[in-house]
């Protein structure tokens, strides 16, 4: 393997590369002609410049149009604090065949949700004043999108569609405020469909709370709705349909979420307990189904760190897949609040079981949640009647 990638893989302490524990430790190799044994299959030798393809059945090559992807972001809208962007509205766009080429020039060393390791290990003493016992050390990157917004305003997209791309679908990064994103299509998108928010910057090591003295640098008061978001991460597995990281008041409401390799929808980050600036978050009315097909530890709907007056209610959970080579075979939950997801309220959720995770967490207040839940709950979650209609629309 090379370097610098290799390091940062295979000094982590956790997860090991081994798990010694059940040696149940699967690996997934690509990248070499010797692998190709199916249609649909394709391998590119750089030192020749020769693609090679397996047809599908009734594929004709002769006639055949190919995409072959040249940018990493096909648009990128930027402000600032002081001058955001403001009322832009996209309606019935496609944001098609993007690439990123990061993971084949310098390897890819993913963290979680696909935030990858740009440096590790690296504090003078290990642990920090929150955790004195942190080995787990990681400086992160952020995969690119189709389409970036950063220093934004009252921008929206509506019946658009984020389809065949190489990273994350759309991001709004940072510094955004009274966004919506509604009746949109997110699929095969070899990361997270929709991302939302600040994370860690490459300087800061990611388990330190970030706590901006601007909180105009934030993500707030953006709606997330009525969209169909299936078959992300599809490349990348450590990636989610919808994910937000340090964020106020985002509402992610009536959206159906489904087959996906790890989790459905994730808000939080930083696995810190203190008070930050998450809060008032809203997960609410989700179908969330088909998920955890290759990773585990993970949730249909899943959360991090302390957030005061977040609501995880009325969603309807079910369907996880149960892969046979995961290392532990309990991590597969509805609902997981892993570490140090505090101060939030569960209500009223109908999952096919009442399995949930909860990883050092603070006060939460849990109620009415699992499979005795009234199916009226059931009924009403997903996508909205109105906006049925993205779901026969041709793709």
């Amino acid at each position: 393997f090379h370097q610098p990638a290799s390091r940062l893989e295979f000094e982590h302490p956790w997860p090991p590369a081994v798990i010694a524990e059940s040696g149940n430790s699967p690996f997934r190799l690509s990248g070499a002609i010797e692998f190709l044994d199916h249609e649909g299959e394709w391998y590119y030798d750089q030192e020749i410049c020769r693609l090679y393809y397996i047809p599908r059945q009734g594929e004709d090559l002769t006639k055949a149009e190919v995409m072959v992807p040249y940018l990493e972001t096909l648009i990128q809208v930027f402000g600032s604090l002081d001058r955001p962007v403001e009322h832009i509205h996209f309606e019935g766009i496609g944001f098609m065949h993007s690439t990123w080429m990061r993971p084949s020039e310098l390897g890819y060393v993913p963290l979680q949700a696909g935030m990858y390791l740009l440096d590790a290990y690296k504090l003078p003493i290990d642990g920090t004043p929150l955790k004195a016992n942190l080995e787990n050390q990681a400086w992160i990157g952020r995969q690119p999108a189709a389409v970036q917004l950063s220093g934004v305003a009252h921008t929206s997209f509506e019946r658009c569609r984020f389809q065949h791309l190489g990273a994350s679908g759309l991001d709004y990064v940072m510094a955004s405020c009274n966004d919506r994103i509604e009746g949109c299509i997110f699929n095969d998108i070899a990361g997270s469909g929709i991302v939302v928010g600040k994370f860690s910057d490459p300087g800061f090591e990611t388990h330190l709370p970030y706590q901006p003295k601007d909180e105009r640098e934030l993500s707030r008061q953006m709606q997330i709705r009525n969209n169909w978001v299936y078959d992300c991460a599809n490349e990348y597995w450590g990636c989610v349909g919808i994910i937000a990281g340090y964020v106020q008041n985002v509402c992610v409401a009536h959206n159906e979420v489904c087959e996906l390799p790890y989790s459905g929808i994730s808000i939080g980050w930083g696995w810190i307990r203190s008070a930050n600036c998450m809060k008032d978050n809203q997960m609410i009315a989700n179908d969330v189904h088909h998920f955890g097909r290759h990773n585990y530890s993970c949730g249909g709907l899943y959360t991090l760190s302390a957030q005061t007056g977040t609501l995880i209610a009325e969603n309807y959970v079910h369907d996880i897949y149960h892969p046979d080579y995961v290392h532990d075979k309990t991590q597969g939950h509805y609902i997981y609040l892993d570490e140090a997801s505090s101060w939030m309220t569960i209500r009223d959720n109908w999952c096919s079981e009442a399995k949930f995770g909860q990883n050092q967490p603070g006060l939460n207040h849990w109620e009415n949640n699992g499979p005795q839940v009234d199916d009226s709950i059931k009924a009403k979650a997903g996508i909205q009647e109105h906006w049925q209609h993205i779901k026969i629309m041709p793709l």
